[in-house]
């Protein structure tokens, strides 16, 4: 089922054919309540999976950020007939041979989820990323 499928890269996620899908995966995010606000921007990079009928199944949209010498994941994910196959696998292995090959001011590539999401915890770890820390908010309070 995945093996007609192809990786694209484009260097601007936003008008591109991977927009739509990565605006569905916010979405579903933000109404199981797993993020508040959107978190990708439009002149985000693009890596996304295509099936031979044109149809993009899988997406992960990315930034460089040089002053930490970080590629950043802002969302990724495959639609739901096509998870559990190594499609997203394969996303990020493209993913990281771009990255290796084309930004060598690059050093890790970073990423996170909501800490009630169990299945991109799972993802995380089926993947080989390590744990490194989690972050804590606190408001400000104002007059």
């Amino acid at each position: 089922m995945t093996d007609a499928i192809q990786i694209r890269r484009m260097d601007q996620l936003g008008a591109s054919p991977a927009e739509p899908l990565a605006m569905a995966l916010v979405l579903d995010l933000m109404e199981r309540g797993m993020i508040r606000t959107q978190i990708h921007a439009w002149n985000d990079r693009a890596t996304y999976a295509v099936t031979p009928e044109s149809e993009v199944v899988g997406v992960i949209a990315w930034r460089t950020m040089d002053w930490t010498r970080d590629a950043f994941v802002c969302i990724g994910g495959v639609k739901a007939p096509y998870r559990r196959r190594g499609l997203y696998r394969r996303l990020f292995q493209d993913l990281c041979a771009d990255i290796a090959l084309n930004h060598p001011k690059v050093d890790r590539i970073t990423s996170g989820h909501h800490i009630d999401n169990a299945a991109s915890e799972a993802m995380h770890r089926a993947l080989g990323r390590t744990l490194e820390g989690l972050s804590y908010t606190f408001p400000v309070v104002r007059p």
